[in-house]
């Protein structure tokens, strides 16, 4: 199944093999997803569903990472090495974005997107610089560095 989902203005392809388990399956891993409400009363923030959870009976329950705006800025994948020959698969491992922190400011994080013990515990993000911009202010826009 190929879908490609966008993530506020940064596009991702993820390809996802659905096998029986077996000690060859795919690793699990968490879809990043940004929110942004379309009406009054809808949640806006960073949310995470597991890939495990994808394609059961019920519908997946997000995980919510932050409850603010939050800029996507890069996703890092797994498998890819280097060579003339393309991966035949690769896994999310890891996300950068921006969102406000406690302090009211702009700060950057990481998210580590890797899920290989297929845990329901969603993952922390981390503050990656002490990078602290005022919220009025843009830190970078979305698919910059």
């Amino acid at each position: 199944m190929k879908t490609q989902h966008t993530l506020g203005a940064l596009a991702v392809s993820l390809t996802l093999a659905v096998q029986a388990a077996s000690a060859t399956s795919s690793p699990d891993f968490w879809i990043p997803y940004a929110a942004t409400p379309v009406s009054t009363g809808g949640k806006t923030g960073l949310f995470v569903i597991a890939s495990n959870a994808i394609g059961g009976a019920t519908a997946p329950t997000p995980a919510w990472i932050s409850e603010s705006q939050s800029t996507l800025l890069g996703v890092a994948f797994e498998g890819f090495v280097s060579g003339s020959t393309p991966p035949a698969s690769a896994t999310p491992a890891s996300l950068i974005y921006t969102a406000k922190g406690s302090d009211g400011n702009q700060h950057l994080y990481g998210l580590d997107l890797a899920n290989p013990t297929a845990s329901a515990t969603a993952p922390k993000p981390v503050q990656i610089t002490s990078l602290s911009v005022p919220a009025s202010k843009s830190l970078c826009a979305a698919g910059q560095m």
